[in-house]
């Protein structure tokens, strides 16, 4: 890999990283405010919270990263 590749990976991957960090729980979050009530009124467990917003991943990485790998580039 040449030098010029480097440089240009090494200084778009932190913009893209945290982008994609910050716009995927943007994209997390109104679906939890949402049914944050329920969630409390039924007593569910923090586990089993986690892992519902675990699942809810990879739904917002399907919008997430081609928008930031233009944001990256």
């Amino acid at each position: 890999m040449r030098l010029i590749d480097r440089y240009v990976i090494r200084e778009t991957t932190w913009p893209f990283a945290i982008g994609l960090l910050v716009f995927t729980f943007l994209q997390i979050i109104p679906y939890l405010v949402r049914e944050a009530e329920q969630f409390i009124a039924k007593g569910v467990r923090t586990f089993l919270l986690l892992q519902m917003l675990w699942a809810l991943v990879p739904q917002a990485l399907a919008l997430s990263i081609p928008v930031f790998l233009v944001l990256g580039f």
